[in-house]
């Protein structure tokens, strides 16, 4: 398997990292959903995202050491980063336990899309006819599925729409504090960023744990750090 992996081009690996931290998002997203309709989301946010901090502790500690991770080239960068990330995980977490999923997700669809878009003028990348023909075409996919009249009339869809494209700004940041910061670094910064946003609202929102969800919130845990870790060494 990583000879497999290490055949491949960079770009093409890249794309294949991508796809599979996506496809682990959306099991990730089925989780959420069930979490989200008995506990308070800065509850299990908060959880999923101790998990996160703990692998990141133990990864950085292992090779360049907490301290020397945390020492960002673009700090305020590195932090603008995580606090959208942060929030769109909210905003989608908050919106997935009274929307239909795939409903949900063909409207999370566009995030590809509106990081194309992006990429021009924050990463300076030039995106040729072919690529903005895909966008377009996206675009129509995206109306197809959606049936336009029966799911864009949600009261949540304004919100979904928000996070995905806040998701298509965090994968763009991403690529672009990648150009100065390493792997541990764009690893802990998420990790500590996102967990002191949660962590701080949890205490307030608390609810007793069900026996039968512990499961649930360590595959949460799970998905969240195997999704972003490979999502970030996919951008890099």
């Amino acid at each position: 398997m990583t000879s497999f992996f290490n055949a491949l081009p960079k770009q093409q690996l890249g794309i294949l990292l991508a796809v599979i931290a996506l496809l682990t998002f959306a099991t990730q997203d089925t989780i959420t959903k069930v979490l989200s309709q008995h506990y308070p989301v800065p509850q299990f946010l908060s959880l999923r995202f101790l998990a996160f901090i703990f692998f990141a502790v133990l990864v950085v500690q292992s090779r360049s050491g907490f301290f020397t991770a945390m020492r960002s080239k673009v700090p305020m960068l590195q932090v603008l980063r995580c606090a959208v990330l942060g929030i769109e995980i909210g905003l989608f977490a908050f919106a997935i336990g009274d929307m239909d999923l795939s409903a949900q997700h063909a409207l999370g669809a566009c995030m590809p899309l509106i990081a194309t878009v992006l990429a021009v003028p924050i990463l300076g990348e030039r995106v040729g006819w072919k690529r903005w023909t895909a966008v377009i075409v996206g675009m129509i996919g995206i109306l197809i599925i959606l049936r336009p009249g029966v799911a864009v009339i949600h009261p949540y869809t304004p919100i979904v729409l928000t996070a995905a494209a806040l998701f298509g700004l965090y994968g763009v940041l991403t690529r672009l504090v990648s150009r100065y910061d390493g792997f541990d670094t764009n690893l802990i910064y998420m990790a500590v960023v996102c967990f002191s946003m949660y962590g701080v609202m949890a205490p307030f929102v608390w609810q007793p744990i069900a026996a039968e969800h512990w499961w649930l919130l360590i595959a949460l845990g799970l998905t969240s750090v195997s999704g972003h870790a490979l999502y970030m060494i996919a951008f890099q």
